[in-house]
């Protein structure tokens, strides 16, 4: 039998030579001419087929798991450095591309398809001012191969089509039972026969398979008695096919009997962009049995056209037709082949149809004219348009409406439902207002219905500006309505927006701070009138009570901020501004207030919160910005709230108002009384209360008082008190140092040193009373009012009980309080002490008598009766000032030391009461 093969083989192989001869490098990609191919005989051709494949001339090899793994027919020429430079004869345009893997391993490694190049229909060309920048659009259906190929194994488990024509290689089950059972798979061989057990040869090739069912069937149901049988086809054969043309992978496959047309492409790897889907082409024997159209399969679903192969059949794929673009509102922007597709509206059938957005008005074909472009107007809505001729190069290109919707109103800010509403003539704010619905106040967020704006064109200029209006009487029923304009934006304001004009970013933005405008692109815009005229009056508005309370109650990120409302209407904030009134005084919430031009003053008062209960109504003053501008001068009024007129007067933005306290007599504050009193605690006091008043409003001293020891504290003097301790404690450590460094202290510089240490250490840790010496007794001040002294708020007195002591402190040998005793001096007291330590200087012993007043004691002093040394007084002992030996600076030390305590003498008798 190979004897037989032989000759045609040679013949085979001698014509592949010479058309290989003849092809010269145009065909040096294909070892063999398909021409060639076309002219034997189908026996023939698929024993040269197989002839090859056993050559190791590329092909498809199956692998031991029974998946066909894709392979190219090898060349015997060198790699192309680019594969478009060669391309087959009658195919222009066409390619056959080798892979580098397949280069690389001479033809025998696996396959691996490219991915389409995604290529624009056309380089990208400059954009004019006003022009609209195409995207770059993608050859439409090439991208059905950009998942590479898939295994199109023998399909064993899959149902057989009924017309499946039946061949050598394929596997045909039988399934006997009944008298005989059995199961037999039956291979049809090279001569079409199947051997069947106990029926002999019988011819099956070429015929259908349902054919061939039946035919068994009938031959077992005939001939073995009582025996019924069931066919089907096992292991399907392989056959050997062609795909050639402008493929990514051309060459000779080997694919499964039931495999098609399509199945063949994506084992090629697909089609070049350049080749055509439209136009692919099945021969056999060298005759067209079927021309395919991807687009069928694509846009319709439709796969009839992708009829089965034969052994030897060729796929050849030529050059792409000629081709439309279709861009912009259309529901699949691409670039089409056309194939018997001529009118513009057939193109749009291919792109999907329009969209919904379309414009018809405004759809245009670029076209090719000669050596020259053109553009061409097309209205889609007419019939005429929809069927003018496309041709090759053709880019249609459909515009969408404006984005814009040209019959809307919006509202944003405080309602329930913000966005846009539709607008036709004759819409109103009120009717607005009733279908957005604005948001009750509550605990989160306030309307503010004094104001509301609206931003509008200006039809004369073009210029967006506001327009502002009262929301009350906007909403009110009896009143008339505001009709809206076509895209009218509404705002509703709240009072946390209002209370932002007022803010501390703002101020510093309007003084020339840009920093604080960084991140607010309202604050962005108002920062253009820094310095301005405009600026210096909204400085002028600013209050300063709420300016004072927002800088407490704000920190340094605070200034980040920026409310919602302008952040989506950043020009808002100027113009509120600007129409804005001060309103600062006695009212429950001071700051600007954006008003309607003419607002009445009881509308603005209630939106600042109302009146303070300290509000004089009488005496309101007025400053009108309006007047200010006519005059040139701004002149102060006064009003009366008393006067209906006044409640009615029409406010205007710019104007200021101060609404002035109620003058009362009573002090803000209170003051304390301690000790021996009836009622002792705290008093609210009125302005210019005396302390004799202070005491008999405490029920007057009881018995045991002792008015001449009583402590008298003021804040005011504790702060003099303590300012001068820090004061005194600088100055000295200052002549400390000059007194070390100039030799002043003499020889014991180290233990004066540390004295006059632990004297500063005293000054600067000592505790500050404010205690001030005054008369607190009842009957005295009675007859001597002028030494009644004024109470202030924070005031304390304290009436102590009548002592029974003297105490000695400082530098004696047992320091402490002593039994008083009527006639005794103070020699006597410091006798029963032990004595003056080594260290006392008895010629600076100094008295604190009960009242706080301190007494230095001379030389006569010693012969004091005893009615000089009252009970509750404190003798001081101080220690010698050896070694200083200038007066001044020892002097100052113990003068201090004197206050000292005195201080000390006051906490004591306070902490005892």
């Amino acid at each position: 039998m190979s004897k037989r093969i032989f000759p045609v083989v040679s013949a085979f192989g001698a014509s592949l030579m010479l058309a290989i001869a003849v092809a010269g490098p145009a065909r040096a990609q294909l070892p063999f001419d398909p021409a060639a191919i076309e002219q034997l005989t189908p026996e023939q051709r698929q024993k040269a087929l197989e002839t090859l494949g056993s050559g190791n001339t590329g092909g498809a090899v199956a692998s031991p798991d029974g998946r066909f793994r894709d392979q190219q027919l090898s060349t015997p020429t060198a790699p192309v450095a680019d594969a478009e430079s060669q391309r087959l004869p009658g195919a222009a345009g066409s390619s056959l591309s080798t892979t580098a893997g397949n280069l690389r391993n001479g033809g025998r490694g696996e396959a691996r398809p490219e991915a389409p190049a995604e290529t624009p229909a056309r380089a990208p060309e400059p954009v004019e001012y006003g022009d609209v920048a195409d995207e770059p659009l993608k050859p439409f259906g090439y991208d059905l191969f950009a998942t590479g190929a898939t295994t199109f194994a023998p399909a064993t488990d899959i149902p057989v089509p009924a017309d499946y024509v039946v061949g050598p290689g394929d596997s045909v089950r039988v399934q006997l039972f009944g008298n005989d059972n059995g199961n037999y798979s039956l291979l049809v061989g090279r001569d079409g026969q199947i051997n069947f057990p106990k029926l002999g040869p019988i011819a099956v090739a070429g015929q259908r398979f349902e054919n061939v069912r039946q035919l068994l069937t009938e031959r077992v149901a005939r001939e073995l008695i009582g025996v019924q049988s069931s066919i089907s086809l096992g292991e399907l054969r392989s056959v050997r096919v062609f795909l050639t043309g402008d493929v990514r992978q051309p060459g000779s496959y080997t694919v499964s009997s039931l495999a098609t047309i399509t199945n063949l492409l994506f084992v090629g790897g697909g089609v070049t962009e350049v080749g055509s889907l439209r136009q692919i082409e099945l021969k056999r024997n060298g005759r067209l049995v079927q021309r395919l159209d991807l687009y069928d399969l694509l846009l319709h679903g439709d796969s009839s056209g992708d009829a089965r192969l034969l052994p030897g059949d060729v796929v050849f794929v030529p050059p792409v037709g000629a081709r439309v673009s279709a861009a912009g509102a259309v529901k699949r922007p691409a670039v089409y082949e056309l194939d018997q597709e001529e009118s513009v509206d057939e193109v749009l059938e291919l792109a999907g149809g329009l969209l919904a957005s379309v414009n018809t008005g405004t759809a245009q074909i670029e076209r090719f004219e000669g050596n020259k472009r053109a553009i061409r107007q097309v209205d889609l809505a007419r019939d005429a348009d929809l069927l003018s001729d496309v041709q090759d190069g053709d880019f249609l290109r459909v515009g969408p409406v404006a984005g814009a919707i040209d019959n809307k109103v919006r509202i944003i800010g405080h309602v329930r439902y913000p966005g846009p509403y539709q607008w036709q003539p004759g819409y109103t704010l009120r009717s607005l207002l009733g279908t957005a619905q604005i948001k009750a106040s509550d605990a989160k967020a306030e309307a503010y219905l004094p104001l509301g704006l609206i931003e509008r064109t200006d039809p004369a200029t073009g210029v967006r500006g506001w327009v502002s209006f009262n929301v009350s009487a906007a909403l009110d029923p009896a009143g008339a309505s505001l009709p809206l304009n076509r895209d009218d934006r509404v705002v509703i304001l709240t009072r946390d927006d209002v209370s932002y004009l007022d803010s501390r970013e703002v101020r510093s933005v309007v003084t020339g701070d840009t920093q604080a405008a960084s991140s607010c692109e309202a604050l962005q815009l108002l920062s253009e009138l820094a310095n301005s005229e405009r600026a210096s009056r909204f400085l002028k508005a600013f209050s300063a009570e709420n300016a004072k309370s927002t800088e407490t109650a704000r920190t340094d990120t605070d200034t980040e901020r920026c409310p919602p409302l302008f952040t989506a209407a950043p020009r808002a904030l100027q113009y509120l501004l600007e129409e804005s009134t001060a309103v600062y005084g006695e009212v429950r919430r001071p700051g600007l207030y954006p008003i309607a031009r003419g607002t009445p003053l009881k509308t603005l008062i209630d939106a600042a919160g109302g009146l303070s209960n300290e509000s004089d109504r009488a005496n309101i003053e007025f400053v009108s910005y309006a007047e200010a501008l006519t005059t040139g001068q701004p002149t102060y009024r006064t009003l009366n709230l008393r006067d209906v007129q006044a409640q009615n007067l029409a406010v205007n933005p710019g104007d200021l108002f101060n609404f002035k306290p109620l003058y009362v007599g009573q002090e803000v504050g209170t003051a304390r009384i301690q000790g021996e009193v009836r009622f002792p605690g705290s008093y609210g006091i009125l302005r210019g209360e005396r302390l004799s008043q202070l005491v008999k409003r405490a029920g007057g001293v009881t018995s045991n008082a002792y008015p001449y020891g009583a402590v008298f504290t003021r804040v005011a003097a504790r702060t003099a008190e303590r300012d001068s301790y820090r004061r005194a404690a600088s100055d000295l450590q200052e002549a400390m140092v000059t007194a070390v460094t100039s030799g002043a202290l003499g020889k014991d510089a180290a233990n004066s040193a540390q004295f006059l240490g632990t004297v500063i250490a005293r000054l600067q840790n000592a505790e500050a009373v404010g205690r001030v010496v005054i008369e607190a007794d009842p009957a005295i001040l009675e007859a001597r009012p002028e030494i009644d002294p004024i109470i202030e708020p924070g005031d304390l007195l304290v009436m102590p009980k009548r002592p029974i002591s003297v105490t000695v402190i400082g530098q004696v040998l047992n320091p402490g309080s002593q039994a008083f005793s009527p006639g005794s001096t103070v020699k006597d007291y410091v006798e029963r002490a032990g004595g003056y330590s080594q260290a006392a200087d008895d010629g600076r012993v100094f008295v604190i008598l009960p009242n706080g007043t301190a007494q230095k004691l001379k030389a006569s002093f010693w012969n004091y009766k005893a009615q000089d040394l009252p009970p509750g007084s404190v003798i001081v002992v101080p220690r010698d000032p050896a070694p200083f030996n200038f007066v001044a600076f020892s002097e100052r030390v113990f003068g201090l030391l004197s206050n000292l305590a005195i201080s000390a003498a006051a906490l004591a008798s306070i902490s005892r009461n």
